[in-house]
């Protein structure tokens, strides 16, 4: 893709590369954004692009674009200090959780465009960054020149979407969905069962019980060779050395 830069070697911000003709697409026009992104500079830029903006308190990811749409999103420190933390990682666990389609959407400065510098740190950092998106295979990137370029990818995002529903964006992540995590977190246990496919298992079995007495038949056709281990795992005697 050609970009244009000034005389400096600086990408001109323009929205030329996202203009496209809406004329025949539905598309939402309503983003839930949590509050404490109202110190940054997206929201105000998604209103000034006529989207109808509700401020709200999320548990789960910082728009919500959809029913099936979360996005998070993350400047270059803040990307640094939750890959540090391991906040990221409880985020991105949350949002492959409940909505179909997450996005991690990272926010670069004009100054600093497309540089991840980390410092002395670089190469574990780095390292953290793969191995979360190894983790979470269903996490989208989208990688964003500006807070402007943001806008317009979020508008472009919600292009043949609906918009969200704010009762239920609020109840994720909530006491009220607490046996949910904690039977995700027991399913990861399991031999054959990962980030995956854990919420193929928790649509499809009722409970442990029945996970336990499922057939090698059932169990391979909903996970494939992955199967075979969550069978063996229920299955195959305890050896006592």
């Amino acid at each position: 893709m050609a970009i244009p830069i000034d005389e400096t070697g600086h990408v001109i911000d323009t929205q030329i590369f996202y203009q496209q003709d809406l004329s025949k697409s539905k598309k939402a026009t309503l983003v839930l954004v949590d509050v404490r992104e109202f110190r940054a500079e997206l929201p105000l830029l998604l209103h000034s692009l006529q989207c109808e903006i509700i401020p709200c308190t999320l548990n789960v990811g910082d728009y919500i674009l959809s029913p099936t749409i979360c996005v998070e999103r993350k400047t270059i420190p803040d990307l640094i200090s939750s890959l540090d933390s391991g906040r990221l990682y409880k985020q991105c666990q949350s949002m492959c959780l409940y909505y179909s389609t997450p996005i991690l959407l990272i926010e670069f400065a004009n100054e600093n465009l497309f540089s991840l510098s980390f410092g002395s740190g670089d190469s574990d950092l780095l390292k953290r960054l793969v191995i979360l998106l190894l983790s979470f295979p269903k996490i989208k990137v989208v990688w964003a020149s500006s807070p402007s370029s943001a806008a317009q990818y979020i508008l472009d995002l919600q292009i043949n979407q609906t918009n969200p529903d704010l009762k239920i964006a609020q109840q994720h992540g909530t006491d009220l969905d607490y046996k949910t995590n904690i039977a995700s977190e027991m399913l990861l246990c399991v031999p054959g069962i990962d980030l995956g496919n854990v919420y193929l298992v928790m649509r499809n079995v009722l409970n442990f019980k029945v996970l336990s007495e499922s057939s090698l038949d059932f169990l391979t056709s909903l996970l494939g060779d992955n199967g075979k281990l969550v069978y063996n795992f229920f299955h195959d005697p305890i050896k006592i050395t």
